[in-house]
């Protein structure tokens, strides 16, 4: 600090401040725009029972202690910003259906044990036509210095969802979180899940758009989701070991002897209002690259985005590989019914690495994968890289 104010750091503090470009700059109609496209670009389906997207109708119950948590839609990264200014999920659903009798209930708070607004929760989902479900984790529980021994959904939040889902199956599940969470209940038992984590300024309006169909979702799951704290740390890109875990049960390998050995979601995840039918790829090898050429075809009834992804696994070397690395995607979009080829390429250098003897090259025996994400592989070729 003594070094700062020796160089001349704070001789003018102020200097860098300009209260006209902060009018003309914050919150500005093209800023709150990218704001809300970021947001609908970040919101994964990760389960749907045909019913989404939905039209929105005459009543609606919009339950839990995030639908109308202004501060919460922010998240933790927000410093010195306003949160004042963040559209919620109950605001967006006011403005957008004005029309529609809407009727909100917290039920719960985030954290707790307290289930006293139980009741008045079930009573609101029994007497409505669909129920919105906004629950998660607290801004504040994400972030710097905010690790968690326990990344299970706080509070009673899961069991007030259990309940719900017992009284009307028209559902909709919004979870919000800075992190993947734990929530096995809802994941079995919902009929629709969107995980949202936490939007920002247009988050509100973002979640109401992907719930009605206006925007199609298409993000992925960044990282594995676990089903047990037990499993953490779950990732795709792990190393094969000398016995591998199978399927079907069996002595002296690795697993787990009570759980299974996959997450809930796995690293890039997701699903769509829409669906895509791949056709047989072309992969050739080139001078300095692999080329894969993949028929795509969007066979739903939605416009979309597909996220291609190319896995490789190097079967031997200096050093050993993970089972699945990733190195290739691309973001398609397609309108429905059309079709597509669509060229990705792998260079050489993207497959070297670091091993005990400093970079090692491509050259070796791969098998290249093309998956909807790390666990659903649809097409396997086994191929020789060399110099």
């Amino acid at each position: 600090m003594v070094q700062k104010y020796q160089l001349g750091l704070f001789d003018d503090p102020y200097r860098y401040c300009n209260s006209q470009k902060e009018a003309d700059e914050i919150l500005t109609d093209s800023h709150r725009k990218t704001a809300y496209e970021m947001a609908c670009k970040s919101i994964i389906l990760l389960k749907n029972n045909s019913l989404l997207p939905v039209k929105i109708p005459q009543k609606v119950a919009v339950i839990g202690p995030l639908a109308n948590f202004q501060r919460a839609m922010d998240g933790n990264w927000t410093v010195a910003a306003e949160t004042d200014v963040a559209v919620t999920l109950l605001e967006a659903l006011k403005n957008k259906f004005p029309q529609t009798e809407i009727t909100f209930i917290e039920g719960c708070s985030i954290s707790g044990n307290d289930r006293s607004g139980f009741p008045a929760a079930i009573k609101s989902a029994k007497e409505s036509d669909l129920v919105i479900l906004a629950l998660g984790e607290n801004w504040g529980m994400s972030g710097e210095a905010r690790s968690r021994g326990d990344i299970h959904i706080p509070g009673v939040q899961e069991e007030l969802a259990c309940e719900i889902y017992k009284v009307n199956k028209k559902c909709i599940t919004l979870l919000m979180g800075g992190r993947p969470l734990i929530f096995n209940q809802i994941a079995e038992k919902a009929p629709a899940i969107l995980y949202t984590w936490f939007l920002g300024t247009e988050a509100g309006n973002a979640m109401v758009d992907v719930i009605t169909g206006k925007y199609n979702p298409s993000a992925r799951v960044p990282m594995s989701f676990p089903k047990h704290i037990g499993q953490i740390p779950v990732y795709y890109n792990y190393k094969n070991t000398g016995r591998p875990a199978v399927d079907k049960e069996g002595n002296y390998s690795s697993r787990y002897i009570d759980i299974d050995n996959k997450p809930q979601y796995p690293f890039g995840y997701g699903l769509s209002y829409t669906t895509f039918e791949y056709g047989q790829p072309d992969i050739s090898i080139e001078e300095k690259f692999i080329s894969v050429d993949i028929p795509i075809y969007n066979s739903g009834l939605m416009d979309g985005h597909e996220l291609i992804q190319i896995y490789t696994r190097k079967w031997w070397g200096e050093s050993t590989r993970p089972v699945k690395e990733l190195k290739a995607v691309e973001n398609v979009f397609l309108k429905k019914g059309e079709k597509r080829t669509i060229q990705l390429k792998i260079p050489f250098d993207r497959l070297a690495y670091y091993g005990q003897s400093g970079w090692e090259k491509a050259d070796g025996d791969y098998t290249i994968m093309i998956g909807r994400n790390a666990e659903d592989i649809i097409f396997r070729k086994n191929i020789k890289v060399n110099f």
